[in-house]
């Protein structure tokens, strides 16, 4: 018994000392990817393409497809990566021969800064062939790789999930600066995504859903009353802020967010109801307008505003500013409408009302001056000398590139302008 015992703690021990070398080794102290995310955020009109792509698929899941991919789209969607997370950069090159990622991630311990450095190199061949996985100082077979991400993906989701991925990309093609994914159907990824085990909602989520789903269906009650006329969001947020202040209970932040959130799957895109598992409202309502709300008289202005802020209520503010940036950015593809300082500015203005109305210390403020009624201009900053409509060329003859000084000076207007805000302002 002793001599078992013996053994069993010298095999634990080996575990751990194995686990903490393995973590040493993983991190390093200085990082190996330092580029900055502007260069690569410059061509973020080159994605749409891609997005296309992505959403033929979505739309024909049970078809064999393929995606192509460029260096400048993989560098873009880098790019929009690390300006919402700046512990993150990334590189990638693609050659006829191999393809390398190269990702850092930053961390501090105790006050140190330490990195985590990634590399894969994927090779061209049937099916998805990793050549080599190294993280840190430690390198890996792009077998082994494969075998412990497809199990941990597999066992963490309580699905075959990993399995139906890797078995869906028939083919890998590589050519210089472009990448080729022949896929088979993807409907049992589908499948298996449907069937993934989620948690059981907290009580602060039923919370959340129950207000959403009731504000929602007072929206569509309220819109019923004035189909024939086309109103401000602002008729909107007062109408539903009001009836979360009936409904508060002490609890702002909570019934703020089920606001925001309603307002966003009503005025902005009813996909977002996909949040909840049931909302006992059928958000096709939602979407029935005739006239569709404004802000400073434009629907596009409206809809930037509420889908900026729900996305800041269910991620965070970097990622939703990002977000915002670069689909303005990609709007300088010739298809696209131009880059436009005024749907950023009301990007920004609905990140800033998300933040302060969910904000423990002021959410109770914001609610109460909001359930009292105010007008757009409390919380729309003014739009006058922002320019918009501008593709790729005439973007770059007045801003040269993304975080240039003319740049920053029209971004740090907008912040000027949405910092002096009455709904804001302090008492």
């Amino acid at each position: 018994m002793k001599r078992y015992f013996a053994f069993s703690m010298a095999v634990i021990f080996i575990l751990i000392s194995s686990a903490i070398g393995l973590i040493w080794f993983s991190v390093e102290s200085e990082p190996r990817i330092t580029t900055d995310s502007i260069q690569y955020l410059n061509s973020a009109d080159h994605v749409a393409p891609l997005l296309k792509q992505i959403q033929t698929i979505l739309e024909n899941p049970n078809i064999e497809t393929r995606i192509d991919v460029t260096q400048t789209q993989i560098s873009s969607i880098q790019g929009l990566i690390q300006r919402a997370s700046n512990k993150f950069r990334a590189k990638s090159e693609i050659k006829s021969n191999a393809a390398s990622i190269n990702m850092t991630y930053a961390f501090t311990v105790r006050g140190v800064k330490r990195f985590i450095n990634l590399q894969i190199i994927i090779a061209a061949g049937e099916g998805l062939t990793i050549n080599k996985l190294k993280v840190g100082h430690i390198s890996y077979s792009g077998w082994f790789a494969k075998f412990v991400a497809k199990h941990s993906i597999n066992l963490y989701t309580k699905s075959n999930l990993a399995t139906e991925l890797l078995n869906s990309v028939e083919k890998i093609t590589l050519d210089e600066n472009a990448i080729q994914f022949k896929l088979k159907a993807v409907d049992k990824v589908f499948a298996e995504l449907m069937l993934i085990d989620t948690e059981e909602p907290s009580e602060r989520d039923k919370e959340l859903q129950k207000y959403t789903a009731l504000f929602l269906s007072e929206l569509n009650n309220f819109h019923t009353n004035n189909t024939f006329e086309q109103l401000s969001l602002n008729n909107y947020i007062n109408f539903v802020f009001k009836l979360a202040e009936e409904n508060s209970n002490n609890n702002a932040v909570l019934v703020n967010e089920a606001a925001i959130l309603s307002l966003a799957i009503f005025a902005g895109d009813s996909r977002l109801s996909q949040l909840f598992k049931n909302l006992s409202f059928d958000p096709e309502n939602a979407n029935s307008f005739k006239n569709r709300p404004t802000l400073a008289d434009r629907t596009d202005l409206a809809q930037h505003f509420i889908i900026s802020a729900a996305l800041h209520v269910i991620s965070r503010k970097n990622i939703a500013l990002a977000i915002g940036e670069f689909k303005e950015l990609m709007d300088r593809a010739p298809s696209g409408t131009g880059y436009s300082f005024l749907d950023l500015a009301a990007d920004r203005a609905g990140v800033a009302f998300a933040e302060q109305a969910t904000n423990n210390l002021k959410s109770a403020v914001i609610l109460k001056r909001l359930s009292s009624g105010v007008s757009e201009d409390a919380y729309l900053p003014k739009l006058n000398r922002l320019s918009e409509g501008l593709h790729k060329q005439a973007f770059v003859d007045k801003y040269t590139q993304v975080d240039s000084a003319e740049y920053k000076k029209d971004v740090n207007l907008i912040k000027a302008r949405i910092r002096t805000l009455s709904l804001y302002a302090e008492n």
